[in-house]
Order: structure tokens, then sequence, then C-alpha cells
């Protein structure tokens, strides 16, 4: 029996449990949720921190996901391994790496994670797995707050976080750098021959 089954009959399982204390959410909620046959669901942490926000460019994105109708998330604000434009300047196709703390799932993607047994993996290993239909909303304007981290297993990684200025600024500047980084490159490139023919 799927987690949608089980949640059609009313059931709370161990694995909606698991997600709902993750996310500070009430396990009911989740149920009835999925039960209510939810097209997309917007999903908010409880640290998430909201910079930049401009209803146009929620307004465009919404447009783009109704144009779109194979999209799985839509991520408020993240970092990403990589990102490219769409026809759309406010949303940026993406590979997704860490940090989804604001987003929008498709009812296909939502039904895909609650299917999956729970493995006590944090959430945004699940979330990497997804490599198609992964969407940004540009520039980003949902970030996770800088409370300390409760994964005992990362203090280090916290400390860091913190030592670069917080996750505020560590997300703006992957944003930043997946945006320019073609430019970037090509202006060294040029560079470096420009002071190789010099040098010669």
């Amino acid at each position: 029996m799927t987690q949608l089954e089980y949640a059609r009959q009313g059931r709370i399982t161990e694995a909606m449990e698991m997600c709902a204390a993750a996310e500070n959410v009430p396990a009911e909620t989740i149920r009835q949720g999925l039960a209510d046959g939810t097209r997309r669901l917007l999903i908010f942490e409880d640290d998430v921190i909201f910079n930049r926000f401009r209803p146009t460019r929620l307004t465009a994105a919404v447009d783009f996901l109704n144009r779109h109708p194979d999209w799985q998330i839509l991520f408020l604000g993240c970092l990403v391994r990589k990102s490219r434009g769409t026809e759309t300047p406010a949303v940026r196709k993406v590979s997704y790496r860490c940090l989804a703390h604001a987003y929008a799932l498709h009812r296909s993607c939502a039904e895909q994670l609650v299917q999956e047994p729970w493995r006590g993996i944090p959430f945004d290993v699940m979330l990497s797995r997804f490599d198609h239909g992964l969407y940004a909303c540009y520039p980003s304007f949902a970030f996770q707050g800088d409370t300390a981290s409760d994964n005992r297993r990362h203090r280090n990684l916290d400390t860091f976080r913190r030592w670069c200025g917080g996750l505020r600024r560590i997300q703006k500047v992957n944003e930043w750098w997946h945006r320019h980084s073609t430019a970037l490159v090509t202006l060294h490139l040029v560079g470096l021959v420009v002071l190789l023919w010099l040098v010669w």
C-alpha cells in the first residue's frame, strides 16, 4: 500500500510522521493535503526568511509553470549545481544541490516523495535525486535563516557558513556565479591569452 492510499484512508504512517517532525508540521496536515488531491503544494520550512520579494516575479514564475506542465519543483531559493535561463527571466532551469527551504511541488513529485520509504536520509538528498523539471525563481527571494544547525555531524560546516557571512550571502554568491560563470571564465581566458601574447 502506498502513502497516498494510506492518506486517503485517513491513516498517518511512520513516513508521514517523520517528514512532519522534520519540518515541524502536524502529520495530519500532510495526510489531509494528500487525501484532498492537492495539485500543487507550497512548502515553507520553519527557518525561512524572505528578502528581495517582488509579486511580479512570483506571478511570472506561476505563469511559467502553467505553460510547462512537466515541472516538478520550483525553488523560491536554494543552492544549485548549475543553472540556465528560460524564456522567462524570473525563472531559471536548475540542477539542485541543497538548502531547500521554500519551494513548490507538483503533485506527481509529491507523490514520488511520499512513496519513498523512510530511510533517515536528509530531505535535501531526496530532492537532489530529481534530475528533470527543476526550476528556481530568479533572483531568489527565500533564504534559510542563520540559526545553528541541528545536524551534529556538520557542526564544522555550520561554523564555516557563518565565517563566510551566513547562508543568505552564500546563496546569493552561488546564484550570481551560476548566472555569470560563462562570461567570467571567458574573460579570464581572454586575459590569459593577451598576457601570453604580451610575454612572447
